[in-house]
């Protein structure tokens, strides 16, 4: 005759203190239920109380409960199932006097209808309607907010804070058995914020609104606690009638009082803890560093800036930030690595004497700046080592001539150094603008191909050969073409003039030129050599007679050829060698 059910909160079966709840059973009448008398539900078995009893009389329609039931029936609705079978919702409420006591065994409900002052059906102890009353608020906390500056977001139930922050929290009201949002709060409800700050009790009391929820905010003492991490514990007060508050101390606040130091190990990263950089060597720099914190930083990879600077001033428009990963998460040393481009976002030439100023920006997980070197008040300072290649044509020399004729082949002998920190190699080949815009290939690269040169670090006087070969008069265009950079030749080799090759004609007149200065040349030693020849005899007679020496005017006459006659003989005799 009879199946009933509740509305209940959760699979355990809680009835809610202070909350309404629907009791609903089926009754088979075929008369209509206005024929019964009285409904009687006993919410905690049959006993001899009124404890947990409200009565419904359908043929009047009033409801009804004793003052000791701690029920409140609140209403009734019947619905027609079928022609015999009806529904009836049974509102109540349990009033937050209802005595239940901690670890208490479920209630069982009984039900009783009467007809004509006779009990015509009854169930008792329904077991699989066994309920718990839970009668007993918590404050869950849902979120907390960092109000000072830094502000610092949440790791989960968990806030990182500094000595004299101030701090927010938001939640809601709870049951605490049933896990349900309250939504029927009694008046005068509070919630006690509390931490233990040290030795030291902190506590606030917020009001709760009508929805549930309740915001509050704590200022902590500003000096360093006994222990960083503290739980956070809220209670609600002025729970109505016999219910009462459980504590939830799920969120903590972390004070972590020590600022966080950088460090470049160089024993265990000696490569890559930015003491000196090579120039041309920027673009791939690996960054090593190790930061020593007891709570630990920030989460995720480590942001960092550097800058260059010059004549001990930063650099407008190169300071740049980056970050590092995460490689070693050890309890309060956190190692952080990753390539990085220091290479001058503007562009400029690093020259000698600039250096890099390197600092990291990431705080803490309290917003503690980090304190010693690699701080933005003490950033790194990296030496800057110039490394180039700067290889270089100095000078050429031509063999055996810069005039020569045409046909001829020149050696062209080139010379090179480097000056700079960085070795390095050039391909070089000799090759002539000819008319048109077109290349043409010296003699020894075509045969050989271009010249690998290489140009150690500091070196000077480096050389390489060409040969060219002389294929028309006037001044060649002759290039060295570096890496076959066409576009840009890299030098030009001048002073070059090739000049027609002789003709026959000439070729014979100079021949006859020649012959006749020979000859020319013959006659005159002949000459000399007679005069010199004579005055070497007259010597020697004066020498031999010098006491019988007289002057007698008939040896040209008699013993001597006169000078005229001399010069006749010796030019008939030049003719005679001549024919």
């Amino acid at each position: 005759m009879i199946s009933s059910g509740y509305d209940l909160d959760r699979e355990i079966g809680f009835l809610l203190a202070g909350v309404p709840h629907a009791f609903t059973l089926q009754i088979d009448e075929l008369n209509g239920i206005h024929t019964l008398d009285n409904i009687t539900v006993m919410l905690c078995g049959d006993g001899p109380s009124n404890l947990g009893k409200f009565t419904y009389d359908p043929s009047r329609g009033t409801l009804w409960s004793a003052d000791d039931s701690m029920v409140s029936p609140l209403s009734a609705q019947s619905s027609q199932i079928t022609s015999a079978i009806t529904q009836i919702s049974l509102g109540f409420e349990l009033s937050w006097d209802y005595p239940w006591e901690e670890g208490q065994l479920g209630c069982k409900p009984s039900i009783s209808i009467e007809d004509d002052l006779t009990t015509v059906a009854y169930q008792n102890n329904i077991g699989e309607l066994t309920w718990e009353l839970d009668n007993k608020f918590m404050a869950v906390p849902e979120s907390m907010s960092d109000l000072t500056p830094p502000m610092i977001e949440p790791n989960g139930d968990s806030l990182y804070l500094r000595q004299g922050d101030e701090f927010q929290m938001d939640g809601s009201i709870y049951y605490a058995g049933s896990q349900v949002l309250a939504s029927e709060i009694p008046d005068d409800l509070k919630v006690e914020i509390e931490v233990i700050y040290g030795t030291q009790e902190i506590d606030m009391e917020v009001d709760v609104d009508p929805d549930g929820s309740f915001s509050g905010s704590m200022v902590l003492p500003a000096r360093v606690p006994l222990n960083p991490e503290m739980p956070v514990t809220t209670s609600v007060l002025n729970v109505p009638g016999l219910g009462s508050s459980m504590s939830n101390s799920d969120a903590s606040v972390i004070v972590d009082s020590k600022a966080p130091q950088a460090l470049f190990n160089l024993a265990d990263y000696p490569d890559s803890s930015l003491t000196i950089l090579d120039s041309d060597r920027l673009a791939d720099v690996t960054v090593t560093v190790t930061m020593v914190d007891e709570i630990g930083m920030m989460d995720g990879p480590l942001q960092v800036s550097w800058v260059y600077v010059r004549d001990n001033g930063p650099v407008a428009g190169t300071e740049v930030t980056g970050e590092l990963t995460m490689i070693i998460d050890d309890a309060t040393n956190d190692v952080y690595q990753s390539p990085l481009d220091l290479n001058p976002i503007n562009g400029m030439k690093i020259e000698s004497g600039d250096y890099l100023w390197f600092w990291i920006t990431s705080t803490d997980k309290s917003g503690n700046e980090i304190i010693g070197s690699g701080s933005e008040s003490a950033p790194r300072q990296v030496t800057l080592r110039i490394m180039e290649f700067l290889g270089q044509f100095t000078r050429s020399v031509i063999n055996p001539s810069n005039t020569p004729v045409q046909g001829d082949i020149l050696t062209i002998e080139t010379f090179w150094e480097n000056p700079g920190k960085r070795e390095g190699e050039y391909m070089v080949g000799l090759y002539e603008l000819v008319e048109g815009g077109q290349w043409r290939l010296s003699l020894s690269t075509e045969r050989d191909g271009e010249v690998s040169l290489s140009l150690p670090a500091e070196s000077s006087s480096v050389y390489a050969n060409f040969q060219w070969e002389s294929w028309q008069p006037g001044q060649p265009n002759l290039y060295l073409i570096v890496d076959g950079d066409f576009d840009n030749p890299y030098q030009a080799i001048t002073g070059i003039n090739v000049s027609p090759p002789p003709t026959t004609e000439s070729g014979g007149e100079d021949s006859q030129m020649i012959m006749l200065g020979g000859v020319l040349v013959v006659v005159v030693l002949g000459i000399a050599m007679t005069m010199m020849r004579g005055r070497e005899s007259d010597d020697y007679y004066y020498e031999d007679d010098d006491e019988d020496y007289y002057e007698d005017d008939s040896w040209d006459s008699v013993g001597a050829k006169s000078e005229e006659e001399e010069e006749e003989e010796a030019e008939e005799e030049a003719d005679e060698e001549v024919e």
